[in-house]
Parts: C-alpha cells; structure tokens; sequence
C-alpha cells in the first residue's frame, strides 16, 4: 500500500511530480529506492555524481534511552558494519596510494655523475629507504661525493625536470664554490 507519506518522500528525494511520484512508486510495488532507480532509467531523475547513490533510508540518528530499546541491537550492528566498511575502505585506499607512491618511485632515477659519464643509477625508492635506514652514512657520503666532483640529476617522469634538476645542479655549483674558496685560501 502506497502512503501519502511515501510519496513525499519520493517527490522530496528525486524532485518529480506527486503523479510521476506515485505512478513510479506503483511500479515499484512501495520500494522507495527501486522507484528512483526506475524514474533514472526514464530520465526524469538525474544520477547522482561521482559515484554517487541513493538511499531511501533516513540519516542514522542515535537512539536515547527511551526510544526503542529493542530495535538498539539492529542500529548497533548497521553502525559496526558500517565503521568497518569505512576502515577497510581506508585501508584499500592507503595500500592503493603506497603502490602508487613505490610505483612513482621505482619509475624515477638518481643518477650519480663524475665528468659526463653516470657512474650510478639509482631508483627513487632505494634513495628513499637508504636515506631512512641510513641516513647517517648516506649524507655524509653524498657531502663527501660533492666535494669530489660527483652530481646528481634526477631522471624520470615526476622527478625529471627542470626545476628539480636545476635545484640540483645549484647545489652541485655551491660546493665547486665552496672548493675554489677552500684551494685559494690555501695558496
């Protein structure tokens, strides 16, 4: 049996008439949410964007201790199933974006140049976990490596242009600065 109520909560839901409203809901034998999918599938609903979806159901109001204690199991089990839909849906979303972020890594290269010629390639992400792991060797290493002609350039899609690499570059001319100052206040 189709209500009143019912129908207002249609027209409300999908901005139709209250005939296109109940009709849908006629051919939907009551079912809220089916009579939206069908008013879509008519064009007389717009979908909902990005993804996007309806819900027949009112937004979820905490209860209080007087209201319908017996259905409180029910609203805490859709609320635990929810909690743990979002966690897992974090979770995708977390190992999503560090594929992404090694996937980034492993496609860009430091390169480690004496004189023209690259003496080492190194992926992003191996720069990334020495540094981590051991970066009490890694930097004074890589200070040391300036100081004797080494450079370093950066190669690949996100990390290959010319900013970063200029940057770069900089550094390489500070410490050739840095050596000239140190020779000629020997001499």
């Amino acid at each position: 049996m189709i209500t009143l109520e019912m129908v207002e909560k249609l027209c409300s839901k999908a901005d139709v008439t209250y005939d296109e409203a109940r009709s849908a809901l006629t051919e939907a034998d009551g079912d809220i949410l089916e009579a939206i999918i069908a008013l879509e599938k008519q064009g007389k609903v717009k979908a909902p964007g990005n993804g996007g979806k309806y819900s027949s159901q009112e937004a979820y109001t905490p209860l209080s201790a007087d209201t319908a204690p017996e259905n409180a199991h029910k609203h805490r089990q859709h609320t635990d199933y929810k909690n743990s839909k979002k966690c897992s849906g974090c979770i995708k979303n977390f190992v999503h974006w560090c594929g992404r972020i090694i996937n980034k890594g492993n496609n860009n290269f430091l390169d480690v140049i004496k004189e023209g010629q690259t003496i080492i390639i190194l992926p992003v992400s191996v720069v990334v976990l020495l540094l981590i792991f051991a970066f009490w060797i890694v930097i004074p290493i890589s200070i040391l490596a300036l100081f004797f002609g080494y450079h370093f350039s950066f190669r690949g899609q996100e990390l290959g242009n010319e900013k970063v690499n200029s940057l770069m570059e900089k550094v390489s001319k500070t410490t050739d600065n840095i050596k000239q100052e140190i020779k000629h206040d020997l001499e």
